[in-house]
């Protein structure tokens, strides 16, 4: 709003007044004349214009606190309009997320109800299997059962790691490998005994002891594969 002012000039009043209290001005000062270069009411320097100037500028700043106070209740008004807005947003997006929740929900359930007779065909079938894995790893077991017998007598783990260590050591470990390889022989011979050979064995026995490089590879493999590389001995093949 525009400042109220008060100058005089070349013998005249200047005041400027806002807008919004012209009407009032007016009601004072009946003779004022607008000077549209200077957009200002001008009136004769007179006491008795200075005396309706300060009678003006009291009834103006009573208008201003009423529209000081007019303005702070549309504000008023306006912040609260603005904060029903948002909570009538919200609930809007509160309840859309609902029937959007009550609608995954529902169909939730209904994927479960057609899939509770697969996954119970899945169980039986899961059963099944468990069993028959069960009986195959009984019936290798008792297969195997001498070969572990033999493996654990001659502590083949403990063959396989003087193989390592004495291979890690190069040509320094040779005579650990050698004891361990006339161990090992034994463990062949007594694995034949019972109708079976193991590859990875025949794969160690068969590498020079002057490659501790390829020495490590086998005796690793070995490791790897001591009862699942059985395989029946044919005696026609033996070295």
């Amino acid at each position: 709003m525009t400042a109220l002012k008060l100058y005089s000039s070349l013998g005249n009043l200047c005041l400027t007044v806002p807008y919004e209290l012209n009407p009032a001005f007016r009601e004072i000062f009946k003779t004022a004349k607008w000077n549209p270069t200077g957009k200002v009411f001008e009136v004769k320097d007179t006491a008795q214009n200075r005396n309706k100037w300060a009678k003006f500028l009291a009834l103006a700043e009573d208008a201003s606190k009423a529209l000081a106070a007019a303005d702070l209740e549309d504000a008023t008004a306006q912040e609260l309009q603005q904060a029903v807005q948002r909570l009538e947003q919200a609930l809007e997006t509160a309840n859309h997320r609902i029937d959007v929740a009550k609608k995954d929900a529902a169909a939730a359930a209904e994927m479960a109800k057609r899939f509770a007779p697969l996954l119970d065909e899945a169980n039986e079938k899961l059963a099944k299997i468990e069993d028959e894995k069960r009986d195959a790893i009984q019936a290798r077991d008792a297969v195997i059962a001498p070969i572990l017998r033999i493996y654990d007598s001659h502590k083949i783990d403990v063959i396989i790691d003087d193989y390592l260590s004495g291979a890690r050591r190069g040509y320094a470990g040779k005579p650990k490998c050698e004891a361990a390889e006339g161990r090992l022989i034994a463990v062949r011979k007594a694995i034949r005994a019972v109708g079976f050979d193991v590859p990875a064995i025949n794969e160690l026995l068969g590498t020079s002891l002057n490659r501790a490089d390829k020495l490590r590879e086998a005796a690793e493999a070995l490791q790897h594969t001591k009862t699942s590389g059985l395989r029946p001995y044919v005696r026609s093949v033996e070295a």
